[in-house]
């Protein structure tokens, strides 16, 4: 039907279209103007640490570890912070599917 149109986004009748996975209903969809959106970006805050001990493995139970001061290391975290917030009354429409 919307031959321009894919899981990553796309084009409907000239309407720029994207993707995103945080809708709480399976099979909706949310319309809105997004030239009427306010960003609001906090910028980059770096932060360093020598005195830590960091978990290298995702399975929760933090083995191996990793110590920063043991290793004479330190590690840097990245942070951007920002959001998003209606500059003026916009219709939004959402649509969720029946099925």
């Amino acid at each position: 039907m919307f031959p321009d149109l894919n899981v990553n986004g796309g084009n409907v009748s000239g309407v720029q279209v994207f993707a995103a996975e945080s809708l709480a209903v399976s099979g909706s969809s949310i319309l809105f103007d997004a030239s009427r959106m306010a960003v609001a970006d906090n910028g980059l805050q770096l932060s360093l640490a020598s005195q830590a001990t960091l978990a290298m493995t995702d399975d929760g139970d933090g083995t191996p570890n990793f110590s920063l001061w043991q290793r004479n290391c330190t590690a840097m975290r990245a942070e951007r912070m920002f959001g998003v917030v209606l500059a003026d009354p916009v219709p939004i429409i959402e649509i969720t599917s029946a099925w």
